[in-house]
């Protein structure tokens, strides 16, 4: 119950950020498998404050419960997945061509309203024993930071290494 409390987002039940964080932080260190090329994606809910302020705080949990619940269902048993804050998920996997397409798939209600959901990500891969963990988040946050400007609801792929 305490390991719990302590790896776990409250609300999404999700790794929290501390928890997400140190298994990327384990796999940059340890290594992963060769035939696996380690991603991860930075995923940003698009006009998140806007389903807050016209829906409010209760659709503005489930959109983030849902969405939690969707992409966890649809990982590989070699991802993880936690929020690391806001409407901020990180997601470390090994095949992101799938990401986009299984956020727009996710169907959200609130109170029999159907609500439209996009999310902006940014992807980065582990590209070699050079990289850290803190590489490969910057450039996936760089890419993320491009997705919005370049129009949101998509997927950006950062440039492979430094």
């Amino acid at each position: 119950m305490l390991l719990e409390r302590a790896t776990r987002d409250a609300l999404t039940k999700l790794r929290n950020r501390q928890a997400i964080l140190e298994i990327l932080y384990t796999r940059d260190r340890y290594g992963h498998a060769a035939s696996d090329a380690l991603a991860i994606a930075l995923i940003d809910i698009d006009h998140f404050k806007r389903i807050n302020d016209t829906m409010g705080d209760l659709a503005r949990d489930e959109v983030l419960r849902v969405l939690g619940a969707q992409l966890s269902g649809r990982s590989r048993a070699c991802d993880a997945l936690g929020r690391c804050g806001g409407e901020e998920l990180l997601l470390i996997m090994s095949d992101a061509s799938r990401l986009q397409r299984i956020i727009s798939e996710v169907p959200f209600s609130y109170k029999g309203s159907m609500i439209r959901v996009t999310a902006t990500s940014g992807v980065a891969w582990l590209t070699s024993d050079s990289d850290s963990a803190e590489d490969v988040i910057g450039r996936a946050d760089q890419a993320l930071y491009t997705a919005r400007y370049a129009g949101r609801d998509r997927v950006e792929f950062a440039a492979t290494g430094s």
